[in-house]
């Protein structure tokens, strides 16, 4: 699985990003989307068109925000605080999985093993006029 949420706490955001104008924030928060979306750092040869900037100042805008929220790396920009949520995200999505894999292996049953395994709920309801 992938992470298709991303927790924004709002107040942690309002105190790091207070400062910045409009268009500002739609280029972060369309970087850090497309950040959480794919779970990799954003490729510095698309970055402008990541950002929908097109104009001078709307680069510059990219620039910014990079500069601030961002660190370029040998594999692209990346963000600190998203790649500690994605791996968190990560450790507890292996730890459930884990689990379910257990108890299924603990109670001897195989999801696979028998069409009785999980009856549905409406076999009493199916002669029902």
């Amino acid at each position: 699985p992938t992470v298709n949420w991303w927790p924004r706490h709002v107040g942690d955001y309002a105190a790091r990003t207070g400062h910045l104008r409009l268009v500002e924030h739609g280029i972060l928060t369309l970087l850090t989307d497309y950040y959480y979306a794919t779970e990799k750092p954003l490729p510095p040869d698309a970055i402008y068109r990541l950002a929908h900037a097109v104009t001078r100042a709307e680069r510059g805008a990219v620039d910014r925000i990079l500069a601030e929220f961002f660190e370029l790396g040998p594999d692209g920009w990346r963000n600190h605080r998203a790649d500690r949520e994605i791996a968190a995200f990560r450790a507890k999505s292996d730890k459930a999985s884990a689990s379910a894999k257990a108890r299924w292996h603990a109670s001897g049953r195989n999801a696979n093993a028998s069409a009785d395994a999980l009856r549905p709920h409406c076999d009493g309801n199916a002669l029902q006029e």
